[in-house]
């Protein structure tokens, strides 16, 4: 089951990312073939300004999407829904803060992020993408952070037609612009702003439906509740900031180097960055969000797998991307520009950068598993070094002796580099050398050390259900239960797989057992990956019939003596926990 659903939500995670970065990739495109290569180069140098906006919308995003997949995991949906109308004050009210300031700061912002002042045309085509950008930026981290949640709140094809919608709007408006409007950078931008408007549109219209998880509750909103998702979500701050500053650093050590051209190429390799950057964004907010989920438990072997997939995929996945790029650079490049050279420097960033893709992945999915591990100095060390301490020095070191080549293959040396510090800092926290991918998880002591009272099962098939019973009532009475307790919390467990697997099973779906044993209760957990269905329901269902009678007792019997008993539907799991308080004899 982990691996099916690791699949969709990677699935839905790339492609929404895909077709909302399309847009950004079209810009590009419109730019260099209908304006002109200052336009290009302005856009260019405006490009960090909305990285850093993007990278607000992914402290948030990640932060509540982390701490709601946990919450929800332990059935404390009350949490869930305060930390997500905590993010939503956020979204709205540093949106605003950061709109106005922007407005008022923009000369000097464009000059920071590396106009010339002598350079009047480029200068006041940066102000203009700036500004054409800034008036939808609450809209653009509400956005982000809806995006993010509608995995969990199983309509991941919601957040898919969003994200169609917002490219379709924006490719129309940035056609509008070029060829009736003459808006130039200015009008582009307000494309991309529109484009947002229509994406959340689309996503609210699913807290319009009844059936909802996540739910606004302003009076469950908190300070607590804030820096909480704000100190989880940093990590994905550090990587949006760092870029920021290193696209300054090198826009200015480029211009330095070969003036607009080589800018104007930088500003191509960026913008088709969006076109594989879905990738590793995929691969990276699938592990964060599935390892965050299953940590909930200490569930070590789902995240260990987890982990491998995430990786072993995504370096094959990126592999042949990388590839695919190097050979297609020249083409891809022509959409953009048709001055010789720029295209021949763009053509040679956007090869080397592709070399480093499979060393890039690798580092983004670590930095997530350690992200959602809440091991925040590792996650915050890796995104730093890699973004800017080992890049930009690098690039200087380089260009001194290749000129501009040596600034595209600074970003390969970085993600190399970077890849030898994770096995560094394993080897400083473990004191010794890491030897497996476990080792690598780098655990926190004594995680996991539950699973000696924990037993986990996944089934596949009825005859499963049975066998798993038959494991549960030997696990119970191992831990202490008497004869009739422990009959009586297997039975459950076979009714519920056998639900399961007579009326929700459909191909390829399989469900785990989670069965615990603690100082005070039996806990219970059942995950199956069929359409959403409340076992709670089962009874009243089958009340009339007079078929399995026994189990029917048994169901009755543990959840009267349940003193928790919740059920969830996440990331496209039906999920029922059960917690059982021991008798006296029992303890």
């Amino acid at each position: 089951m982990i691996k099916k659903i690791f699949w969709r939500s990677l699935s839905v995670l790339v492609l929404s990312s895909l077709v909302s970065m399309l847009g950004v990739l079209v810009d590009g495109i419109i730019i260099g073939q209908f304006l002109d290569d200052t336009a290009l180069a302005a856009y260019g140098l405006a490009t960090p300004a909305t990285v850093l906006v993007v990278g607000v919308g992914f402290v948030i995003s990640s932060g509540a999407s982390s701490l709601c997949s946990s919450s929800l995991v332990r059935g404390d949906a009350e949490n869930a829904n305060g930390v997500f109308s905590s993010a939503c004050l956020s979204c709205v009210f540093i949106g605003l803060g950061l709109g106005v300031t922007s407005f008022v700061f923009v000369e000097p912002l464009a000059a920071f992020l590396g106009a010339p002042a002598e350079n009047l045309p480029l200068t006041s085509a940066t102000e203009d993408f700036i500004l054409g950008y800034l008036v939808a930026i609450p809209t653009i981290l509400l956005t982000q952070l809806l995006s993010s949640l509608m995995y969990l709140e199983n309509a991941r094809n919601l957040a898919f037609i969003a994200a169609v919608v917002g490219t379709a709007v924006n490719i129309l408006g940035d056609i509008l612009t070029v060829s009736l409007l003459s808006g130039g950078l200015l009008g582009i931008a307000l494309a991309t702003s529109v484009s947002y408007f229509a994406m959340l549109m689309v996503l609210l219209s699913h807290f319009l439906r009844r059936q909802h998880l996540l739910k606004l509750k302003l009076s469950s909103a908190s300070w607590q509740g804030f820096l909480n998702l704000w100190r989880l979500g940093l990590p994905s701050a550090d990587i949006q900031v760092c870029s920021v500053i290193r696209s300054v650093v090198l826009n200015h050590l480029l211009f330095a180097l070969a003036s607009a051209p080589a800018v104007a190429a930088f500003s191509i390799r960026m913008s088709m960055y969006n076109l594989y950057g879905a990738f590793t964004l995929g691969f990276g907010m699938a592990a964060l969000i599935l390892i965050s989920f299953y940590s909930g438990d200490e569930h070590v072997e789902a995240m260990h797998q987890v982990l491998r997939m995430a990786l072993k995929y995504g370096f094959l996945t990126m592999s042949v991307l990388a590839v695919l790029v190097s050979v297609a650079a020249d083409w891809l490049v022509s959409f953009y520009t048709s001055d010789e050279n720029v295209a021949s420097m763009a053509a040679m960033s956007v090869r080397l950068f592709a070399a480093s893709l499979p060393f890039f992945v690798i580092n983004s999915v670590f930095a997530k598993h350690y992200q959602a591990l809440k091991l925040s100095t590792i996650s915050h060390a890796i995104t730093i070094l890699e973004n800017l301490v080992y890049i930009c020095p690098i690039a200087y070191l380089f260009s001194g002796i290749l000129s501009v080549d040596g600034v595209w293959l600074s970003f390969l040396a970085t993600e190399v580099l970077t890849l030898l510090t994770v096995f560094f800092m394993a080897f400083l926290k473990l004191k010794r050398i890491p030897m497996s991918l476990k080792d690598l998880m780098l655990l926190p002591k004594g995680f996991g050390a539950s699973a000696e009272n924990q037993l986990f099962m996944n089934c596949h098939t009825k005859e499963d259900a049975s066998l798993a019973s038959e494991r549960a009532a030997t696990f119970f009475k191992s831990k202490g239960a008497d004869g009739k307790t422990a009959n009586r919390l297997s039975i459950c467990i076979e009714e519920l797989l056998l639900n399961f697997f007579l009326h929700g099973k459909r191909k390829g779906d399989s469900a785990d057992v989670v069965i615990g044993a603690s100082e005070s209760e039996w806990t219970i957990c059942l995950r199956d990956s069929s359409s959403p269905f409340d076992p709670r329901c089962w009874i009243e269902l089958h009340e009339k019939d007079s078929q399995g009678e026994e189990m029917k007792i048994g169901l009755k019997l543990v959840f009267q003596a349940a003193h928790t008993l919740s059920y969830t539907h996440v990331l496209d799991m039906n999920q029922i926990k059960i917690a059982i308080p021991k008798s006296r004899k029992e303890d």
